[in-house]
């Protein structure tokens, strides 16, 4: 997103040109990503499998964390919990009156939808609209 104000008096001498260069400057860091990825490719498989081994015997140790004179190695915990299923999680949360398992928070595209027709957003919700500029193929 780019924060350059426009006025009415700016104008470019070739909008073709500038949308050409886009369209080549998205190329070259596609590229450069691309190979980036393809350089590092056997670097990140050996990393992940010396992370696997050092998973595997901190818990075969029962062990949280080991720290040598090289660096500690630690143990770290992620959760990720996904609906397969509303309508049966949605019952279960309304049965148990469960509602700490839900999260709370404003729709983005409903609110658009309420601040288009009422000229502003609910109460308690901070709306905002971001404008970027997007370049295709012709």
């Amino acid at each position: 997103m780019t924060n350059v104000a426009a006025t009415p008096q700016m104008q470019f001498p070739d909008m073709g040109k500038r949308i050409k260069q886009c369209i080549e400057l998205r190329d070259k860091i596609k590229a450069i990503k691309k190979k980036h990825t393809e350089e590092l490719k056997p670097y990140i498989e050996v990393q992940d499998q010396l992370e696997g081994m050092l998973l595997s015997w901190l818990n075969s140790m029962n062990s949280k964390n080991v720290a040598t004179e090289h660096g500690t190695a630690y143990i770290t915990t992620r959760n990720s919990a996904t609906v397969a299923d509303m309508e049966a999680f949605w019952a279960f949360v309304q049965e148990k009156q469960a509602y700490d398992l839900i999260d709370k928070r404003a729709n983005a595209p409903a609110v658009a939808e309420f601040v288009e027709a009422n000229g502003t957003a609910p109460p308690g919700v901070n709306f905002r609209m971001m404008q970027d500029v997007n370049v295709r193929r012709a």
